[in-house]
């Protein structure tokens, strides 16, 4: 069965598929042109006994970066000043290789005078930074652009996203993807497209990846509510990266957080706007946390679209947790990982633990409840940790065993022995009861 982790599929591209239709030349002799896309299908290998699934698939649409202006579906590769990025296309080659069915999208750019649509996204015209589509319309020998000339490209290019998303919803059952399991995701301009398309003009997306792009911070604030179905978010940045990109991600980050909106904040040690698919990134809350940026997109989709489900029988699916599963909720307790923990959690989840008001301790009920228990232990014991851990499952309960050390905020040391009882349901923890004992 597949794990949508490994690369062990060959890829068939299928190109120039028409997705839809965008009107050009919209403020002198209107016409349509048609709008593209290349698709990277996983395909089985006979000689190796690997079958490529055939139904139920995750999606991942991506949409090339070149500040609005430049660009392909086929490459967006540049190189600048010796920093190089990888094409969206080939991480669309990448990921069909684990059993994605992937997408890599043509869409409309500013200097085709682009029909804007309707349900626009950019409230105030003037609010968009136009620092680098100004350099990128110099490199290109065009001439100087208005607010609106910009204003216009952007739009277009996040309806073109919309457009590419219905297209591959509607067609889901050709392809064979599961409609709950559509990403989208981009390089720069890509990236504000995504995320302008899914938390702005609300397209049903499972998951959105971000690299060097983001909404708008003021449009972002109008649009994005909690009572809102945002799906999670994986942004990324350089660490010299555009001025205009760090702010955007470190103030999204903020409020995304604030409203409690799974997100992940990530940058590129030493890399500017430019940086391939091999670089070392850390998370920004944490900078224990390392990976390199292919793989660390590769985990955020898979428990964000939830694709350990798609491994498992009905039947294993009602049954327990495993325990490789209890080791990585403990990793990620570790490493202080919020969204890896809750990704264990079932969405009735209960977490009780030892200390408190209550005969049980304090009782936190429900994913954000639970989410902010977890984090409050960690501003207790900023530097919390188990160890010697051990882990037991049996059907739908679980047990593990700890050790758990840590320095309070007021400097006290504490160790004591403990352990966790778990309650599954749907191959998540329900419940999560916390007991613990001084050592002597």
């Amino acid at each position: 069965m597949p794990n949508f982790k490994e690369k062990i599929y060959e890829v068939e591209i299928i190109h120039d598929v028409k997705y839809g239709t965008g009107g050009i030349n919209h403020t002198t002799v209107p016409k349509s042109r048609a709008l593209c896309m290349d698709v990277y299908l996983p395909r089985s290998v006979p000689t190796k006994s690997v079958m490529a699934p055939q139904s139920g698939r995750p999606a991942l649409i991506m949409a090339f970066g070149g500040a609005f202006h430049r660009g392909s579906k086929e490459a967006d590769e540049f190189d600048i000043e010796g920093h190089r990025n990888t094409p969206v296309s080939e991480y669309c080659h990448e990921f069909a290789k684990r059993g994605y069915v992937t997408f890599s999208i043509d869409y409309r750019l500013v200097q085709e005078d682009p029909d804007p649509g309707s349900n626009n996204i950019i409230l105030d015209k003037n609010t968009i930074s136009r620092s680098r589509m100004d350099h990128v319309r110099n490199i290109l020998g065009l001439e100087p652009a208005t607010s609106y000339m910009l204003w216009a490209g952007v739009e277009a290019a996040v309806d073109d996203m919309r457009k590419a998303f219905e297209y591959v919803y509607d067609h889901a059952s050709e392809y064979g993807i599961d409609v709950t399991r559509i990403a989208v995701g981009g390089f720069s301009a890509g990236a504000r497209m995504a995320a302008s398309a899914a938390y702005g003009k609300k397209v049903p997306a499972a998951a959105i990846v971000a690299l060097s792009g983001m909404i708008g911070t003021i449009d972002g604030k109008r649009l994005i509510r909690s009572d809102d179905k945002n799906p999670p978010i994986m942004m990324v940045m350089g660490e010299i990266d555009l001025d205009h990109i760090k702010t955007l991600c470190q103030e999204s980050h903020a409020y995304l957080s604030e409203l409690g909106v799974i997100n992940q904040l990530w940058r590129a040690p030493g890399a500017t706007h430019f940086y391939p698919s091999t670089s070392s990134i850390h998370r920004i809350e944490n900078p224990n946390i390392v990976n390199s940026l292919e793989p660390a997109m590769s985990d955020f989709l898979y428990r964000s679209m939830r694709l350990d489900e798609l491994n498992r029988s009905k039947a294993q699916k009602n049954m327990s947790v495993s325990i490789e599963q209890l080791k990585g909720f403990a990793r990620a307790w570790n490493d202080h990982d919020i969204d890896a923990l809750m990704s264990y959690m079932h969405p009735d989840c209960a977490f009780e633990t030892w200390t408190g008001t209550l005969v049980c301790g304090t009782r936190f009920v429900g994913l954000e409840e639970v989410r902010k228990g977890f984090q409050n232990a960690w501003k207790v014991f900023p530097d919390a940790k188990w160890s010697h851990d051990r882990h037991f499952v049996s059907g739908d309960r679980g047990l593990s065993e700890w050790v758990f050390t840590g320095t309070s905020i007021d400097g006290k040391k504490m160790e004591v022995n403990g352990c966790d009882v778990f309650t599954f349901r749907d191959g998540k923890i329900l419940l999560k009861n916390s007991f613990r004992k001084n050592r002597v």
